[in-house]
């Protein structure tokens, strides 16, 4: 007999191992089959193609596809997006035929067409016949949306952070801004004042307040529209002139206001403010209305003659309002005199308005006559350079020139054909009784020589006292011109207006025997500027 206990034990025992070997096998597919990851182990040979010693299912059922026969590498490969099947190949295939670890997303498609993203990682593991990848592959799709929608929201987010943080610029540029010019407002240069004040005394600056002329006027008789293109066209002035580092403003209206860093003398900030006005002036300013002579007034003040903020711009504007009561178009710095002329001007000139009105009803004439004679005589004597003081007289002559025919009897002022000699010496007495009668009068009581001899002739051959040349006051010779300039261009019972061409033609003919030959010249060119203002810009260019 053979014992075969020992046999029956070896075979319980590879039994045994057998049955827990089946165990262990159905818990590693139960555990397999309950991820979603492919896992595997693939072979490369030296010589030949992959070969799958491992896999946690099928590769064609991960990657939904149909199952072939084919290399595991070429099926694989298949799946992979078009895009991205270059960059797999050099990144996931070449590194492990190298033997070298890695870890890559990439996208495939199934047969369906339905493109999912995958991550792959891996080691290797050389062996005497090749080289043993083993790896894991995971869906990521859902991630990779989840990160998709992420970025667009975090794009999303970070445009709506840029158009909030450029609509917050805007809303303070806004702020800041004036509307019409572009310039910064009020409120914006009074902080830019506030730090030049605080750092004055190493960064010395000068404070310059401007003023349009007659703007009220120029809105009245050109509209509002016209107005607002005055202010940019001296905008546009003003940026040519005044230096690079200089902050514009508009104050507020009309007023615009310049800061001009490093000024440290009053030459030196007269010369900005200068430019400034002599640009403005010397421009004629286009507008829908066509082109417009404009003037402006300026008031300056040098930092070290303020303490704070407030005691500057008080100093500047009180400046800028002397020189418009001074006659405006001009330049007036803190601590200037003004030429001397009376604060009470606006009311000087009602009283004259008022005895001009008195001498119209008297002779049945339109009020408007004094009027254009005392603005051009204004006019006259502004282009004559004349100290302010002179233009008002100038202005208050025009006014009350013909104030002396009240005292002409009816028979005389009122008759309708030409005088007689008798009367003739009446007529005339108008003017030495008019100088009278202002010169009695406070205020106006300077503008008396004028109203005497505004009919004096540069000849000598004038009335009443037929003086000659120079020795006839400026402010006659002035309104002379402007009363002659204003009968001849408008109707009178004696004769029809001429028209302009004539009327310059006739002053010209007169200019050194009735006239002054300078005041004419001043005269043609001030209605000559006037004239063109009213043709349209196409004609003026032409």
């Amino acid at each position: 007999m053979i014992d075969v206990t020992e046999q029956h034990a070896r075979d319980d025992a590879a039994s045994e191992l057998e049955h827990m070997l089946r165990v262990t096998r159905g818990r590693l597919d139960s555990v397999l089959s309950a991820i979603d990851e492919y896992l595997y182990a693939w072979r490369y040979p030296v010589h030949g193609p992959a070969v799958v010693d491992f896999e946690s299912m099928p590769l064609a059922a991960f990657l939904g596809r149909e199952q072939s026969d084919g290399d595991p590498d070429d099926e694989w490969l298949e799946s992979v997006h078009p895009d991205d099947r270059a960059a797999v190949a050099e990144d996931v295939l070449a590194a492990q035929h190298a033997g070298l670890p890695g870890s890559v997303e990439y996208r495939v498609r199934d047969s369906e067409g339905t493109t999912r993203w995958l991550h792959d990682r891996w080691r290797c593991r050389r062996e005497p016949g090749g080289i043993v990848a083993e790896g894991i592959v995971s869906d990521i799709t859902a991630r990779k949306h989840a990160q998709d929608g992420m970025a667009a929201a975090l794009a999303s987010t970070q445009v709506a952070y840029g158009e909030l943080d450029e609509a917050r610029l805007s809303a303070e540029h806004a702020s800041n801004t004036d509307p019409l010019t572009g310039l910064a407002n009020r409120r914006s240069f009074q902080s830019s004042l506030d730090e030049a004040v605080v750092s004055a005394r190493s960064k010395p600056f000068g404070l310059l307040l401007l003023d349009v002329d007659h703007f009220k006027r120029t809105n009245d008789t050109h509209g509002h529209q016209a107005g607002d293109d005055v202010l940019e066209a001296v905008v546009a002035c003003m940026r040519t002139t005044v230096p690079d580092d200089a902050i514009i403003a508009r104050w507020g209206g009309e007023e615009f206001t310049v800061l001009v860093p490093g000024v440290r003398t009053r030459d030196a900030l007269r010369e900005v403010a200068e430019g400034i006005r002599l640009t403005v002036r010397d421009e004629r300013l286009a507008t829908r209305r066509g082109a417009l002579a404009i003037t402006i007034s300026c008031g300056g003040v040098l930092s070290c003659d303020g303490r704070d903020t407030e005691e500057l711009v008080h100093a500047a504007d009180a400046a800028m309002y002397r020189a418009k009561q001074s006659g405006r178009d001009r330049t007036l710095l803190a601590g200037d005199t003004g030429s001397g002329v009376p604060r009470d001007e606006p009311e000087l000139l009602l009283i004259a308005q008022s005895f001009a009105h008195t001498a119209s009803i008297r002779e049945g004439v339109p009020e408007l006559h004094c009027a254009q004679v005392a603005e051009l005589a204004g006019l006259i004597a502004s282009r004559l350079d004349l100290p302010a003081a002179t233009v008002l007289r100038c202005r208050l002559a025009g006014w009350l020139h013909d104030v002396g025919k009240i005292a002409i009897p009816d028979r005389v002022l009122g008759k309708p054909g030409p005088l007689s000699a008798a009367e003739w010496q009446v007529m005339i007495t108008h003017a030495a009784f008019g100088a009278d009668l202002v010169a009695r009068t406070p205020g106006i009581a300077e503008s008396a020589n004028a109203v005497r001899h505004h009919h004096e002739r540069w000849d000598g051959n004038g009335y009443p006292d037929r003086l000659a040349g120079d020795d006839i006051s400026i402010e006659a010779r002035v309104v002379a011109a402007a009363d002659t300039w204003n009968a001849m261009t408008h109707d009178r019972v004696y004769r029809r207006a001429l028209d302009f061409d004539a009327a310059c033609a006739e002053v010209l003919g007169i200019a050194g025997a009735q006239l002054d030959p300078g005041v004419t010249a001043a005269l043609l060119a001030v209605v000559r500027e006037d004239h063109e203002i009213l043709l349209p810009l196409g004609e003026i260019a032409a």
